[in-house]
């Protein structure tokens, strides 16, 4: 039980201090706007929902209409929903005595029906009710790759082989999605997540390089900080006055655009991910228990007995 305490509080200083800073910033833009009379759709940051949006839990009831305060948080809030509930559910499936054929078929499996379900899921009526089913769906196979993967069976080291081959293969369907059922694209991503375990294939090789590394470390403050990249971008450089602009011209804007986002999400990452993920580990609720319990040795008589230090 503490282990999962553990691992839940690292989740929270993981997601939630780029979640409120993001949040606040855009309280204090919205306050800004309003004393000089700025043009800004104030319904879309409704101050009745800021508890909900502070706590990470805007996702959770049914709602007629999602807030923009940070529309990107509806994932975490989903995902914060799945640290705590969905969790405990993986851990029971974890402790099956599969094969890893049956893992990754049971993945597969639960990916197929939620996006069988997605069109009835979107038809109720409140805002984004995908988002429980889907990350709750997202971590459940996640939980059975990982159990695939740790059998280490034939499905496993196929899918090692032929990783490059899958990767191509998904963005080649992709395109005929229109005469292609869904359903059998998302069925193979988890066979692609397995492949990609392997670090000889070309398409690991690539995603494994340093530039594709540190993206990857950025790319949770890219997420939330992407609105305020996009809004500076519209207010210096709105679409409308570029529609006639020759294509070079159009190619070194979207550089600019692509170099302010990634500049936005690494201040963000920099300044407030890393500062607050390392002071909240090391503040964790049970440190002081553990060091409570570390055993000191001291010398008496010649002989070592245990203290608690």
């Amino acid at each position: 039980m503490r282990a999962y305490g553990r691992f839940v509080w690292n989740r929270f200083g993981r997601i939630y201090p780029n979640h409120f800073v993001t949040v606040a910033l855009l309280a204090v833009a919205v306050i800004l706007s309003h004393m000089f009379h700025r043009n800004v759709p104030y319904e879309n940051y409704p101050w009745n929902n800021l508890p909900s949006q502070l706590t990470l839990t805007h996702t959770w009831w049914p709602e007629p209409e999602i807030s923009r305060w940070n529309f990107p948080s509806w994932s975490v809030s989903a995902e914060w929903f799945a640290y705590l509930f969905v969790f405990p559910l993986c851990a029971m499936v974890l402790r099956k005595k599969w094969s890893g054929g049956v893992f990754l078929a049971a993945g597969m499996f639960v990916l197929a029906v939620y996006f069988v379900s997605l069109p009835y899921i979107v038809t109720l009526p409140f805002a984004r009710p995908y988002a429980l089913p889907c990350v709750s769906a997202e971590f459940i196979t996640g939980s059975l790759l990982f159990a695939a993967y740790r059998q280490r069976t034939w499905v496993v080291n196929w899918a090692q082989h032929n990783a490059t081959w899958l990767f191509v293969a998904i963005i080649c369907l992709v395109q005929f999605l229109n005469v292609i059922p869904g359903w059998i694209v998302v069925c193979l991503f988890p066979v692609l997540m397995l492949g990609l375990t392997s670090e000889e294939s070309r398409i690991a090789k690539l995603l494994s390089s340093k530039l594709f590394l540190w993206l990857g470390k950025i790319s949770y403050a890219i997420y939330m900080s992407h609105v305020f990249s996009f809004q500076i971008i519209r207010v210096f450089a709105p679409p409308e006055r570029h529609a006639g602009m020759l294509s070079s011209a159009r190619v070194f804007l979207l550089l600019v655009n692509l170099i302010i986002v990634i500049a936005l999400g690494a201040g963000l990452y920099y300044l407030v991910e890393v500062p607050s993920r390392n002071y909240l580990r090391r503040v964790g609720f049970w440190r002081k228990k553990e060091a409570m319990t570390i055993p000191v040795f001291t010398r008496k008589r010649g002989e070592e007995t245990g203290k608690m230090g």
